[in-house]
């Protein structure tokens, strides 16, 4: 099991994706996985440029693989957790801002048998955070619903939180809130 995770690691590690289809008439949901292709490529050549070492940490039922920098900050993690009969799992790629925070999640299921190809037949999903100066958390998407929804805070002096939520289209997922 260990060493088909580590392929499996090693072909996400490597931004080996499935091939894209090129059709002229792409459809929003081909333009959205483009972009969020793009956004991982991205975070991945800065784990590969700043990349010291990986720690991994297994369970019983899940195995973490971090990935830290030459400045011992995380840079990402590779969380696989395994289902009751320790076979099919859910594999979560976290991707970390300078400040150490979670940036970008991509997540899905995956089969006992990995295959670089299974994760476009399953649905992945998304989400990203953005921070405000201090630190906290302002915004939290994610595409688990059928459309993405948005969360907003926003802090009093007192350190109060207000939340709000709402549903948004799925070319909203990217739109910065700064």
């Amino acid at each position: 099991m260990k060493y088909l995770f580590g392929l499996f690691c090693l072909f996400s590690f490597c931004g080996l994706h499935a091939q894209v289809s090129t059709n002229k008439s792409m459809d929003i949901w081909d333009s959205l996985r483009i972009r969020h292709q793009q956004e991982e490529a991205a975070y991945n050549m800065k784990v590969k440029n700043e990349l010291q070492r990986t720690d991994t940490l297994t369970t019983g039922d899940s195995m973490v693989v971090s990935f830290i920098s030459k400045k011992d900050d995380l840079l990402k993690k590779i969380v696989y957790q395994l289902d009751a009969a320790g076979c099919a799992g859910f594999v979560r790629f976290k991707y970390y801002n300078e400040k150490g925070q979670v940036a970008y999640i991509r997540k899905f299921k995956q089969s006992c048998v990995p295959n670089i190809h299974d994760q476009e037949f399953n649905h992945i999903y998304y989400e990203r955070f953005e921070y405000d100066i201090s630190g906290r958390l302002i915004v939290y998407i994610d595409t688990f619903a059928d459309r993405p929804y948005k969360v907003e805070y926003t802090y009093t002096p007192g350190e109060a939180v207000k939340r709000v939520s709402k549903k948004i289209s799925e070319t909203d997922f990217w739109k910065s809130s700064r």
